[in-house]
Order: C-alpha cells, then structure tokens, then sequence
C-alpha cells in the first residue's frame, strides 16, 4: 500500500511538497515509508511534463462536459489562470486516484506472480502486505 500512497501523491501537482506528503500519508496510513517516499518519484524531472500535461488536458475535457455558465474565452488573463488551475485541480483528482489504484493492483500482482515463481506459499499478514508461510 506504501507505493500506492506514494504514487497518489506524486501525481498531485504540489512540487516540492511531495516527500513530505508522502511520509504524513505513509505515518497516519500505516504503510510502508520506504515504498511511499520511493512512489513520489514517479513525479521526476522527465515524467512531470508529461503528467501535468496529461492532468491539464482531462480536467480542462472535464470542465467542458460540466453544467457552467462561465464562457472561458470571454475571460481576462487573469481568469484564463483560475480556470487553468480549476483544470489541473480536476484533472489530478481523477488522475492520482487512478494511478495509485493502478500502483496497488501492479503491486499485489507482483506478490503473487512472485509466489507462483519461487513456489513460496504467500500468506496475508493480519496487518500488512502478504508474507511468507510459516
């Protein structure tokens, strides 16, 4: 679960602010610190462009399909602003909640495809990921 808060987190655009977010989520979550603070990377210097790029284009498609009676291109530049904000909000709010669903289903297939290969029965710990059986 660790890598999935980390991921969430790294997706949401609060540049600088990733690391510690991850370790509040990780330490209230009870999750592995490690796996979340290594998950925030997936917000790099080369994969950034990309995803607020990617959170600006779904929230600003969002934005168009919801009931309003604000005309974007009748906006001062400082109104074109808010609603750019507006979609980078949107976006990463259905984008972060996807991508650390996606980082925790890899993950537990990860577990099991590892069980199967190294023929170790995996067993789900009562508070944690899954572990070996004893």
């Amino acid at each position: 679960m660790g890598l999935a808060v980390g991921v969430f987190i790294g997706v949401i655009p609060v540049i600088g602010l990733h690391l510690v977010f991850a370790a509040v989520a990780a330490y209230f979550l009870r999750c592995n610190l490690p796996a979340a603070l290594l998950g925030v990377w997936v917000f790099n210097p080369i994969t950034a462009g990309p995803i607020v790029v990617a959170e600006l284009a779904l929230g600003h498609w969002i934005a168009e399909h919801l009931p309003t009676t604000v005309v974007r291109e009748e906006l001062s530049a400082a109104g074109k602003a808010v609603m750019g904000a507006w979609d980078l909000a949107l976006g990463s709010a259905v984008l972060a909640p996807a991508a650390g669903l996606a980082a925790y289903a890899l993950v537990n297939l990860g577990y099991r495809w590892a069980g199967k290969v190294t023929q170790i029965p995996v067993v789900k710990g009562e508070n944690g990921p899954p572990r070996e059986a004893t």
